[in-house]
């Protein structure tokens, strides 16, 4: 071999083997950012040219960069698909399959109802509420991989012990769990989150958090990768927007055909979409800014298909009032919380710097838990052991490369109320084909199939089951084969169903037509400007105070006993023992101090026990650590101030398990700011005054209550009832009481009362209630033991029972029920639940508790012999017959 010929195939190893190195590298990016819509439809952007009105450039400026996917997927509603973006398992695998992450039930398995209406062929699955502390999140993963990792927007998997700071994230913000911005998407917005200020009066959520994001991004640790995993609040509602947008959008719309609720022509929800693109385009920013775009992989999704199921009432650029549905997902049959593709089919985009070819399409199918494998493998972290997944992995597609999935299935396991739903069911796709199965609708208690090939009919308008039996089997034989692989908890037959009652032209129509806000929706007219500036209220974070004069001095609570045990508590704690009480706090003379506290399970406070006393000595502020010999889980604390007479300030209070990382403590600072105190008749407003800082003067103020029609436990989360955001405008809200309440429960058909049982009865008459305004005043406590009774007499339900009678007595966690029977008043069945862990009422614990059954039975005759006195007797005085629970 010649010295020349060596030295050139020298060169050609060399240059293969930086290529390779090169390629590799750009295979491998440092960090990852995953942003997630909410509620944001397949037909919302302007990624697959179906919307004129909605303007999204940043969401296709993204799509530039990378790659748009036509076949996204994920479940049709919220916790369930971010459950599976966490833990990379399929919802009907680990159980959620509700979005209930925001209840105060925890519950990490699902299971099925034993039976339900008699109109409902089959039962309902109750989802799981959380997601198994054991399951390894996508958080966890990168964290033990060395990733600096930060969590912004919208969770709904839970608070403590199940918010991103137990799963894997560094950072959270705002650090709230429910289903939506907490209030309004407009400030002031009432998060009680030390590290997160509140907004200035008509600051937009989605551009704060956008902004929270990037500051983080620019302080990061530049010596580690990072996880930004951005879940944008957008656009779920409550529904509203900046005044200016909505105004843009008003004058864009062209009105269609009334009641054309294939359309869209919500200037509000488009104004919603414009804010979600702008937080978009602030990421994107910051990472040019940054110069790290070329090392970033970038992933943006949906959890849910667009809501068709809430309507607005609209204004447009003429004046004139209309009524809209909030989107339209056509040409996609169905949308939130169905199983039709406008519930499940989403907008995807990611990014993978150097494999992605810029604006690049792919029919690849995708679902929402396949992120959770994709990500690791474009990071090169490895997958943990012992974790099933049910994600693939589709770096494939990614490259450009044609990749089949395999199956894809979807489950949900609960009747609905939406347009085009349909009963429990699971659907599975492969290759073309789609099959919906129903269970137990179809004749003899069989299951009922809808199949459907989407190449051609996208739109789910043409059933092919009977056309194709043998597609029907095989794909039904994949469904059954998962649920046996992943143990899913699927529907059973209704022992109740009575198929006289069963109407099959109701499936698919949503009962009561669009759900629209408790109220006139608050809209800026046209041409409005910003809204009105609204004065920020003082908050003692959730203590209240007993037998103690609250006020504000600098930057603190000045506490000064009013009666004989003063004292302020708080029952939201929640920590493990042994526990710390860490507070700074200032007397201006030695003081007696006592800290009590109640654990997990205990109804009260132990008389002689759990209580520590220690000493405050005066003068200067001091910081003091008391230690807690906590058994148990800590959940309700009170600190008794001294039985002086002189005052009591406190900075801070943080509280938290002795041996545990500041991130498993919790800390209230409470910081100084306007407060609006109430008495009866009389409100107070902080002057001030040479004496003290702060002193109460009387004003007027108006009560302001708010009764809303029939409007159902679940309802609430839907809607944020703009009469608030009215005081609000009109600079009253600092003057007004205000009281939210329903006249009673939702009307069953037409409103979410999940996850409660039962529905509206007629209204009775009512028992005597309690003074309120010392418990809003935080003087005391409401006696969590106190007695609640209800009654009703012959009413017709849509429900288990017919024509009943009953009577009720709740006291604190236990509710004791009467049905009585139809055919003598004499004789009536009881039922027992503990609604702390059964909110549904679905567990009778008669049997197992019979000494609650007697204390409560005993209870409620007391009652209702006291009610004869001055009203209508309930059942004629005679001596209580016990009915046979099968044949009342």
């Amino acid at each position: 071999m010649t010295h020349t010929k060596f030295i050139y195939q020298c060169f050609l190893v060399l240059v293969a083997v930086v290529s390779t190195t090169a390629a590799t590298a750009a295979e491998r990016p440092r960090n990852v950012v995953l942003i997630l819509a909410d509620d944001l439809g397949w037909a919302d952007t302007t990624l697959y040219g179906t919307t004129s009105l909605y303007e999204t450039p940043n969401i296709q400026r993204l799509a530039a960069r990378g790659m748009t996917f036509t076949s996204a997927y994920a479940s049709p509603i919220c916790s369930p698909t971010r459950a599976s973006i966490m833990s990379g398992q399929n919802p009907a695998r680990h159980g959620m399959t509700a979005p209930a992450a925001h209840l105060p039930e925890v519950r990490s398995e699902a299971f099925a109802n034993t039976n339900g209406p008699p109109h409902q062929k089959c039962t309902n699955v109750k989802s799981s509420t959380r997601l198994d502390p054991s399951v390894p999140t996508l958080g966890k993963v990168l964290k033990d991989a060395g990733y600096s990792t930060a969590h912004f927007g919208k969770w709904h998997l839970g608070p403590e012990p199940h918010s991103p700071l137990e799963l894997g994230f560094d950072v959270d913000i705002p650090h709230w769990h429910g289903p939506g911005p907490k209030t309004s998407y407009l400030a002031p917005w009432g998060y009680e989150n030390p590290d997160f200020n509140e907004g200035e009066p008509g600051e937009h959520i989605e551009d704060r958090m956008a902004e929270e994001a990037v500051a983080w991004l620019k302080k990061r640790d530049r010596t580690k990768p990072f996880f930004l995993n951005y879940w944008q609040f957008s656009v779920h509602a409550p529904f509203g927007a900046k005044p200016e947008l909505i105004e843009r959008y008003r004058r864009k719309i062209r009105r269609g055909p009334k009641k054309d609720y294939t359309a869209q022509q919500s200037p509000t929800y488009a104004a919603m979409v414009h804010s979600l693109d702008d937080a978009v385009g602030s990421l994107l920013d910051a990472l040019d800014a940054e110069g790290i775009a070329d090392e970033t992989v970038i992933v943006f999704y949906s959890d849910n298909g667009g809501n068709i199921h809430c309507g607005l009432e609209e204004t447009d650029a003429a004046g004139e009032k209309y009524i809209t549905a909030i989107t339209s997902n056509h040409p996609l049959r169905g949308g939130k919380g169905g199983i039709h593709e406008g519930g499940v089919r989403v907008p995807a985009v990611v990014v993978w710097p150097g494999v992605t070819k810029p604006d690049s399409r792919s029919n690849a199918r995708i679902q929402s838990n396949d992120l959770y494998p994709t990500i690791l493998r474009m990071l090169n972290v490895d997958r943990p052991k012992d974790h099933p997944i049910d994600g693939v992995d589709f770096a494939k597609a990614l490259r450009g490369e044609e990749m089949d999935r395999g199956p894809m299935f979807t489950l949900v396991p609960s009747h609905g109320n939406t347009p085009q739903w349909l009963p429990p069911s699971m659907s599975v796709h492969h290759g073309d084909w789609k099959l919906i199965r129903t269970f137990h609708y179809g004749e003899d208690g069989n299951h009922d199939y809808r199949l459907y090939n989407l190449r051609e009919d996208i739109g789910e308008n043409n059933n092919l089951a009977a056309v194709h039996p043998e597609k029907v089997k095989a794909l039904d034989q994949l469904i059954e084969d998962y649920i046996a692989e992943a143990k899913v908890v699927v529907p059973v037959p209704n022992p109740n169903f009575d198929p006289a009652k069963f109407d099959p032209s109701l499936i698919g129509v949503q009962a009561g037509g669009l759900k629209m806000p408790p109220s006139n929706k608050l809209q800026a007219k046209p041409g409005a400007g910003k809204p009105a500036a609204t004065v920020k209220k003082e908050s003692m974070l959730g203590w209240i105070a007993k037998g103690a004069d609250v006020t504000v001095e600098g930057d603190s609570l000045r506490l000064t006993p009013s009666g004989r045990q003063a004292f302020i508590a708080n029952a939201s704690v929640r920590a493990s023992g042994p526990v710390e009480f860490k507070l700074r706090v200032r007397t201006r003379v030695d003081a007696a101090a006592r800290l009590q506290w109640r654990t997990e399970g205990q109804q009260l406070f132990p008389k002689d026990s759990q209580s520590k006393s220690f000493q405050v000595a005066g003068g200067d502020w001091q910081e003091l650590t008391v230690p807690l010999d906590v058994k148990g889980r800590l959940v309700h604390v009170r600190f008794f101030l001294s039985d002086s007479k002189r005052p009591t300030e406190i900075d801070w209070i943080e509280i938290g398990p002795k041996d545990g990382n500041d991130e498993d403590r919790k800390r209230w600072d409470f910081d100084a700011a306007e407060k609006v105190q109430f008495q009866s008749g009389i409100g107070f407003q902080p002057v001030e005054n040479k004496k003290e800082k702060t002193v109460w003067k009387p004003i007027p103020h108006s009560p302001n209550i708010i009764l809303a029609n029939d409007l159902g436990y679940g309802d609430v989360g839907c809607y944020v009832c703009p009469d608030i955001k009215t005081l609000d405008d009109q600079k009253i809200a600092e003057h007004t009481l205000v009281f939210v309440t329903s006249d009673n429960g939702g009307a069953q058909g037409t409103s979410r009362n999940l996850p409660l049982s039962g529905a509206e009865p007629r209204p009775d008459t009512p028992f005597d209630g309690v003074d309120l305004l010392p418990a809003l005043n935080g003087k005391t406590e409401l006696e969590a033991d106190r007695p609640l009774f209800f009654r009703r007499r012959t009413v017709s339900v849509r429900q288990n029972q017919n024509v009943i009678r009953q009577s009720a007595v709740r006291r604190g966690d236990w509710k004791y029920l009467r049905t009585y029977s139809t055919r003598d008043n004499m004789k009536f069945m009881a039922e027992l639940c503990n609604l702390s862990g059964d909110i549904a009422e679905e567990r009778d614990l008669s049997a197992s508790v019979p000494e609650k059954l007697k204390a409560l039975g005993d209870l409620l005759d007391q009652w209702e012999v006291e009610m004869s006195k001055t009203a209508a007797p309930f059942t004629p005085a005679a001596p209580k017959k016990k009915m046979n629970k099968t044949n009342p």
